[in-house]
């Protein structure tokens, strides 16, 4: 019977020991985890802590509303200073006045100068070749063109508006434009494959991505929408661009009105090019484009 006691208390002690044992492994094992996790994360927080400390990056970060892609609509109603279009899959997001725009050259690199009568063009990112082609095209505008179009112009990735081009994506160009005119941030991003690629054409590119700028600076898609209402509904419902705004019938005028005039090799070999009304540039597309440039 005494031992029968005895055996019982060991067993208390023993479980009590075990229990025991068994909390400190797991407490330690607690401690050692969040200490490896502020280890790993230390590190990150004080990059960020740098990152703020730089006045550039402060300000503009500063500057940044903060919210999910919304629609256009519900950018321009919010009060947003610039809303920027990104592609229809992507929505609309808001920057604040010239966010992204006072390290510029620290993010980019030294900008080549591109002058035409007295205004002044920045290339960002660009070689040789891909400067002398935007400024073929910047020659060839009318001069009241020339305060439509952003003053910016990168070499880039016009998914996402950032220097570095990843090896999938996008290939083709974006115009990053608020919908009040905001000439301190905005600017036309252009993928340095279009340069390069047989698929690809720069001039036409580049001249499209202008157009919205244009588009936006004279009113000409508000002012004729009236008038062809039917004909910019065909219009896009036969056009396979991310946006779906009439701003895009107008990008597209301006595209082929420009490029066949001046850029097209049939011309260059002084070939005659029809001003056929095909369904990509109809007479009464070319009729607005020709209407608007005599004026400038």
């Amino acid at each position: 019977m005494e031992w029968e006691v005895s055996h019982s208390n060991l067993n208390n002690i023993n479980m009590k020991t075990l229990i025991t044992f068994t909390f400190l492994i797991v407490l330690y094992g607690i401690c050692g985890y969040s200490q490896s996790t502020s280890q790993s994360n230390g590190p990150q927080d004080g990059l960020q802590h740098e990152r703020r400390a730089r006045p550039s990056e402060r300000s503009s970060r500063s500057r940044v509303t903060r919210s999910e892609p919304v629609t256009t609509e519900q950018c321009q109603s919010s009060g947003c200073p610039c809303c920027i279009f990104l592609s229809r899959r992507a929505g609309t997001v808001c920057k604040e006045d010239h966010f992204g725009m006072e390290n510029e050259e620290e993010l980019w690199g030294p900008n080549y100068q591109i002058e035409r009568n007295g205004y002044l063009f920045f290339v960002f990112n660009a070689n040789a070749a891909q400067i002398a082609k935007i400024q073929e095209i910047i020659n060839v505008l009318p001069v009241g063109y020339l305060t439509a179009i952003p003053k910016n112009f990168r070499i880039g990735n016009p998914r996402n508006g950032r220097k570095n081009i990843s090896v999938s994506g996008t290939v083709g160009g974006g115009s990053r434009r608020c919908t009040i005119k905001n000439a301190d941030y905005e600017y036309i991003i252009i993928h340095p494959d279009v340069f390069t690629l047989r698929s690809e054409n720069a001039y036409l590119t580049i001249l499209h991505e202008m157009g919205h700028f244009i588009d936006r600076e004279f009113g000409l898609s508000q002012s004729h929408i009236g008038e062809y209402s039917e004909q910019f509904r065909s219009y896009l419902a036969n056009y396979r661009g991310d946006s779906r705004g009439n701003d895009e019938v107008i990008s597209q005028g301006i595209m082929y009105y420009f490029y066949r005039k001046h850029f097209d090799p049939r011309r260059l070999s002084r070939e005659v090019i029809p001003w056929s009304d095909r369904s990509r540039f109809p007479s009464w597309l070319k009729e607005i484009i020709e209407q608007d440039v005599q004026n400038r």
